[in-house]
């Protein structure tokens, strides 16, 4: 009778939930949200456990400001050397979010954006023509713009002239002050939002420019 040979494949390393919630100094039911909501990346055994490799972890932590523990770090490194490392979020690769650029001279009006936007597009935020004008020039991958009609220094008309001459093929909306004040005809924005600003309607003109650059 032979003996079977003894696999000489690897082993990752896995954590358990109150593994990373001692980790991390938050309890199971944070980390079951976590990962629930595809946070941080987690495998599942065929009896619905949730495991985690250390890498992962690491990255999560690193990438929402997190003290990281000299001891996760040895463990990711133990780990990858043994067995070797590739996120899950590289071989499941996430859609980029479109990034937008902000423009509003109103401190709150632009909190307002930043909510809104949060978990749908990555944001830059300007309080004047100038300072936008400054982000597009750093900031090549921004695809879409908001622009106050009412800003200091550069106007708000005159900021979007700016900007499709700069980026003749970049979508644009027009924030107005009220219903009266709109955006003349030469502007070319492809929407607009009238103030108060809800969060529902940055929405709803975020994806109206997505079906415009589609």
């Amino acid at each position: 009778m032979r003996t079977p040979k003894q696999s000489n494949l690897p082993t990752p390393r896995f954590l358990s939930v109150p593994e990373v919630g001692k980790i991390c100094g938050v309890s199971r039911n944070t980390v079951y949200n976590w990962v629930k909501k595809g946070v941080l990346d987690a495998y599942q055994t065929p009896g619905r456990t949730n495991l985690i490799r250390p890498g992962d972890l690491l990255i999560f932590m690193q990438e929402n400001g997190m003290f990281v523990p000299d001891i996760l770090n040895q463990i990711a490194e133990e780990d990858a050397a043994r067995v070797g490392f590739v996120p899950k979020s590289e071989t499941n690769p996430k859609p980029a979010l479109p990034v937008v650029l902000f423009i509003d001279g109103e401190e709150k009006d632009r909190s307002v954006a930043e909510r809104a936007l949060r978990d749908l597009a990555e944001v830059h935020v300007a309080q004047t023509g100038y300072e936008g004008m400054h982000l597009l020039t750093l900031h090549a991958n921004i695809s879409l713009v908001f622009v106050s009609l009412q800003l200091e220094g550069l106007s708000g008309e005159d900021t979007i002239k700016q900007i499709h001459t700069m980026r003749p093929n970049l979508p644009v909306v027009a924030i107005c002050p009220n219903e009266d004040t709109l955006p003349s005809p030469e502007a070319k924005v492809v929407g607009q939002v009238v103030k108060p600003l809800r969060l529902v309607n940055i929405r709803d003109a975020l994806n109206v420019a997505k079906q415009v650059q589609s």
